[in-house]
Order: C-alpha cells, then sequence, then structure tokens
C-alpha cells in the first residue's frame, strides 16, 4: 500500500508522479435546522468555506486556490480573520472574495454540501451555524 502525499509536488514514497492531476476539493457538511447549513467544527469553518469556494471560483487557474486554503487552514483557529491576510499573501483580491462569499457563497457551500452527501461522505458533531 502506497501514501501518496501532495505538496503542490505529488510523491509516492520517493517517487515524483508526473502528469495531470484533477484535484477537486468539495466541502462537507449537513443542512440544519431554519434552513441553516452547518459545517462540521462550527461557524467559522463555514465562514472559510464560504470564502474558499469562492477562491476556488475566481481563481482556478493552476489550483491557485489551494494556496489560499492552506494559508487559512495553517491557523484554523484564526479562520476567518486570518483571511485577508492570506488572500493578500495568495495574490488575490480580498474585496472579491468577501463579496463573493457574502452574495452567493453559500449556494458553492451547499452544493459542496450536497455533492459530498451524494457521495455518501457524512460529517457528525457538527455545530449550528449561526
Amino acid at each position: 500500500r502506497h501514501i501518496i502525499k501532495c505538496d503542490l509536488t505529488c510523491t509516492s514514497g520517493e517517487t515524483v508522479l508526473q502528469g495531470a492531476l484533477d484535484f477537486r476539493l468539495h466541502f462537507v457538511g449537513v443542512n440544519g435546522t431554519k434552513g441553516h447549513m452547518v459545517a462540521k467544527h462550527g461557524p467559522k469553518e463555514y465562514e472559510g468555506n464560504e470564502l474558499v469556494a469562492c477562491a476556488r471560483e475566481h481563481y482556478p487557474m493552476h489550483y491557485t486556490w489551494v494556496k489560499f486554503m492552506w494559508c487559512l487552514e495553517e491557523h484554523e483557529s484564526l479562520i476567518p480573520t486570518n483571511a485577508k491576510a492570506c488572500a493578500a499573501k495568495s495574490g488575490f483580491d480580498f474585496s472579491l472574495l468577501h463579496k463573493c462569499a457574502t452574495t452567493h457563497g453559500a449556494s458553492l457551500v451547499q452544493k459542496d454540501f450536497e455533492f459530498s452527501a451524494q457521495q455518501q461522505v457524512c460529517s457528525t458533531h457538527a455545530n449550528t451555524r449561526n
């Protein structure tokens, strides 16, 4: 059994994997009470999901949005307050991400939740979104 590690370069053991990688990330969560969507780790994670979904939508080329996601996750207790600094570090326009998150970030995340549910990926111990 081989473990594949991806750090913007994919390897299997000592071998660097060549070729195209079609990387797709989908968030896991559920529709909670009163129509509120629920992320596994609570409201801050949900806000981070909205921002990452918007980064994925606006910066899809060469998966550059992954750098933004990594930056957020580096200090996950600071999500979403670290989003502006992470956008700058990734060369992204934070105002664009913020506008996207507040206008249609929820619909992007809901699509991910639905896809994950269709794939039978589930979340447990979820907290409700405020």
